[in-house]
């Protein structure tokens, strides 16, 4: 995939829904592209998180999945926590330590439950899902 600063092509579109996502720390995964507002340049955990979106979204067709992804919260749900668990798991590969890496842990569940989603689920279960897998 590769990286660019700007907006997807769905902005206007994810505004609708999200209105969280204009702040210039929110990321995009538009099939083969990861769209980066700020310009900065990735951690590989997100770089990875995005990665997931970009495959599934080219398996499924990136306007289908997209057109789910907002109208279909358990659509949703589900690809987030796909993603956040791929996250996780790189995150880890590279940070051995458990106090570390159980940090991190919360702030991700924290956001998978956040406004940014939908408010989708709490932070406990966000976090239940994104280990369950893993274990």
């Amino acid at each position: 995939m590769i990286q660019v600063k700007g907006l997807p092509p769905n902005f206007e579109d994810i505004l609708k829904v999200f209105p969280a996502a204009a702040g210039p720390n929110t990321i995009f995964a538009y099939g083969d592209v990861i769209y980066v507002p700020s310009g900065n340049d990735l951690p590989q955990e997100l770089y990875d998180h995005e990665r997931v979106h970009g495959a599934r979204q080219t398996q499924a067709g990136v306007e289908s999945w997209w057109k789910l992804y907002l109208e279909d919260p358990v659509y949703r749900r589900d690809e987030e926590v796909v993603a956040h668990r791929a996250e996780y798991s790189s995150y880890c590969a590279r940070n051995r330590d458990r106090n570390v890496r159980s940090r991190y842990l919360a702030q991700i569940s924290a956001r998978l439950a956040s406004p940014l989603y939908g408010h989708l689920m709490t932070p406990r279960e966000a976090q239940r899902l994104i280990v369950d897998k893993l274990r």
